[in-house]
């Protein structure tokens, strides 16, 4: 019998994996073929003809039936995350990082970009490896983080190279629509369509919204104190009564305590669910643009809406925990944004109609001479 929120282990066979050993170990039983095209799940030559003993997942399909039942996925991993055969040189770099106090995540980056050009190159011939970088066919930003995991490892062992000065390329953020984000979340199930809201409402960064916990969110007053990733300073954010609505559901459905994280998975988890959901949701609409959205979207829809709302560099630099203003300042470069955006307006004499309006996240616009009281919101 399982514990109760105990977790659970999930292995699924890959389709083009169990085709590849049906066709290699069982070609005599491939006469069998139309039996699986029909049933989708006949694995030939186990306990003889017409045994059906799995089903082929697709990992999207797996999700939604999790989801469907209420199931919380920590984490969705590949053979390239499971199978981890530790080189010892590799992983004393990453104890001593461990030693460092350096996060978790950063030491899982630095072991997989080690042992990438460790499969690729020789570790300890740095010309080799510089020039494997060079040759590679990837973006700077890549190239720059393969040169910084490298670079660790040479100061540990003490090899002398001259780290070669990649610098990522520019590219204007691309905002996703209101629409979209919204198609998005109602598109998802409850919880991921929870984690996805909070991340366009607050603009908190992956590793900030797994991190939370119960009791750093007020209930009462509709506000949630994130600890800011990156050193960054503390802040306070507003949600809708309708997110906190839905926030208040999920901790009674899951029983969730104050010192209890609200969500039970990994940034990378989250980050693979996001990617699940949204390519899903672009193939049942036929709208390849949808499929372009990142997950860190949600946190610059947020920083642009501000900015564009307030014209407040700094209250958007607090809001979105950045230590430089530098940073924020790319969003001062989106202001033909706005004009592009179209609304949906309302007008009202009552003062309880217009603190509705505020509510649903209707902006107040201007007081007519006949004390009508005008609001917008983006459609």
């Amino acid at each position: 019998m399982l514990k109760k929120e105990a977790p659970i282990f999930v292995s699924v066979i890959s389709r083009i994996g169990l085709l590849k050993s049906i066709l290699v170990a069982f070609p005599h039983e491939m006469q069998y073929a139309k039996h699986h095209w029909k049933v989708g799940d006949y694995v030939p030559g186990l306990q003889g003809e017409g045994f059906t003993a799995a089903h082929w997942f697709l990992p999207e399909e797996l999700c939604e039936l999790f989801e469907k039942q209420e199931v919380e996925i920590l984490e969705v991993a590949g053979l390239e995350d499971t199978s981890i055969n530790y080189a010892n040189p590799i992983l004393n770099v990453l104890i001593k990082m461990e030693n460092e106090a350096k996060s978790k995540y950063t030491i899982q980056d630095t072991d997989k970009r080690l042992r990438y050009i460790n499969k690729h190159t020789n570790l300890n011939q740095p010309e080799q490896v510089k020039q494997h970088i060079a040759r590679k066919q990837c973006s700077n930003a890549y190239k720059k983080g393969l040169c910084l995991a490298y670079n660790r490892y040479c100061k540990h062992y003490k090899i002398k190279w001259t780290m070669p000065k990649y610098e990522p390329e520019q590219h204007l953020i691309k905002i996703p629509t209101k629409e979209k984000l919204e198609k998005l979340i109602a598109n998802a199930g409850r919880t991921m369509g929870t984690k996805l809201q909070i991340s366009m409402e607050t603009g908190l960064r992956p590793i900030e919204l797994i991190n939370l916990k119960v009791k750093d969110i007020d209930l009462d007053t509709r506000t949630i104190y994130p600890t800011t990733a990156k050193h960054g300073a503390p802040r306070k954010l507003k949600i809708t009564k309708q997110l906190r609505d839905r926030i208040t559901d999920y901790i009674i459905r899951n029983k969730r305590q104050p010192n209890e994280r609200l969500f039970k998975t990994t940034p990378r988890g989250y980050s693979k669910m996001f990617r699940l959901t949204r390519n899903k949701l672009a193939q049942k609409l036929q709208d390849p643009t949808i499929s372009t959205i990142r997950l860190y979207d949600l946190r610059h829809y947020f920083a642009t809406m501000l900015y564009h709302k307030t014209r407040d560099i700094l209250l958007v630099r607090q809001q979105m925990g950045h230590k430089r203003i530098e940073t924020t300042m790319i969003y001062t470069q989106l202001l033909d944004y706005d004009q592009e955006q179209e609304w949906t307006c309302k007008a009202t004499t009552d003062t309880k109609e217009a603190q509705n309006l505020i509510e649903t996240g209707f902006e107040y616009v201007t007081t007519t001479p006949d004390a009508l009281m005008l609001f917008k919101k983006r459609k």
